[in-house]
């Protein structure tokens, strides 16, 4: 098996218990995830969900406007000695906005460290709106239609498309609605190479997403925003149109990067298109020459949307090439690039 890291994306130059994933909008009569991060290396510390009840909300009969009012406690877990915890909670039947804290909770003292937010809850058929959105992409792509690599440069690799790829996403670290801008970018790679990606929680069969610092990795040091590494294993002789067959890939993104959060069609850099960018390095692109590429190098103002050689690139490590073979299993090599500054 062969190993090869992409050379990174640039970026342009605490609470101790944090939300990491919550949606801002849930159905009723669903039940709706949220997850957290306790900072700090407390570890397996007890954390305590409430809600506002009363006069906050809006209520439809006599009896709800006659209920207690003030926080009451809505769940109670425990973190991981990692400080990763999450919480399952019931929407409701009725349309409101559900006003919650997290509080750290100690044995014989009052919670500590507090954190506020908001979920409306409505009434509607179309499904909470952490689900992806594809971004709108420009009719006519900039750019020139050759200016793309292969990320393994020496016959190129890409994954069968005839199975779908299990990725995972470790929010620990992260931004509250980094999922949702993960599953977008998976949403736009997915539209134009044709691969079904399959999320699997925490920890993916085939790709799994981190985040992480300079301090711990010096592989995101500089403006380094984003790393990608992928293993292949090398297929027979003449088997198929590329020479590596993609069978684990790895993304790694720095926590303390200042991008803004979501996707975007213009402006600044924002986490989205990282997010993007890493995901095509993770089937099988390398960068490109061009800065209207979302491929080049460095993430700017002029590469939020896939350019010409973007779709090309796409294009041949998606479905039209067809399903691979299981390629050989032999002792893993590694093959690597540095990460200069510029990329």
């Amino acid at each position: 098996m062969v190993q090869i890291r992409s050379e990174g994306s640039v970026a342009p130059a605490a609470r101790r218990v944090r939300v990491l994933e919550a949606p801002s909008r849930v159905d009723t009569g669903s039940t709706f995830t949220i997850n957290g991060q306790v900072d700090g290396g407390a570890g397996r510390r007890l954390v305590r969900l409430d809600v506002r009840r009363g006069a906050t909300q809006r209520a439809k009969t006599q009896q709800a406007q006659t209920q207690q009012t003030g926080w009451q406690r809505l769940r109670t877990t425990r973190a991981t000695k990692a400080g990763t915890f999450t919480l399952a909670v019931p929407a409701g039947s009725e349309p409101t906005t559900l006003r919650l804290r997290l509080r750290l909770v100690s044995p014989g003292s009052e919670p500590t460290d507090t954190v506020w937010f908001k979920v409306r809850v409505v009434r509607s058929t179309t499904g909470p709106d952490s689900q992806p959105t594809p971004v709108a992409e420009d009719q006519s792509p900039a750019g020139s239609a050759t200016d793309w690599t292969y990320l393994f440069a020496n016959g190129g690799a890409r994954w069968d498309p005839c199975q779908p790829i299990g990725w995972g996403y470790d929010p620990a670290g992260g931004y509250l609605g980094a999922l949702t801008d993960l599953q977008t970018a998976f949403a736009r790679v997915a539209e134009h190479t044709g691969l079904t990606f399959s999320y699997q929680g925490t920890a993916g069969d085939d790709l799994t997403i981190s985040w992480s610092t300079q301090a711990k990795d010096a592989q995101l040091a500089g403006a380094i925003a984003g790393y990608t590494v992928a293993s292949a294993t090398p297929l027979p002789a003449g088997s198929a149109d590329v020479a590596y067959r993609l069978v684990e890939a790895n993304m790694v993104l720095d926590a303390e990067s200042p991008l803004r959060t979501g996707h975007a069609s213009g402006g600044d850099p924002t986490w989205g298109q990282i997010m993007t960018h890493e995901a095509l390095h993770a089937v099988g692109l390398g960068h490109a020459a061009g800065t209207v590429q979302l491929m080049h190098g460095q993430a700017t103002t002029a590469n939020h949307k896939f350019g010409a050689g973007d779709l090309t690139g796409m294009a041949r490590t998606g479905v039209q090439g067809g399903c691979l073979p299981e390629g050989y299993l032999f002792r893993p090599a590694t093959l690597s690039r540095s990460a200069p500054p510029s990329s």
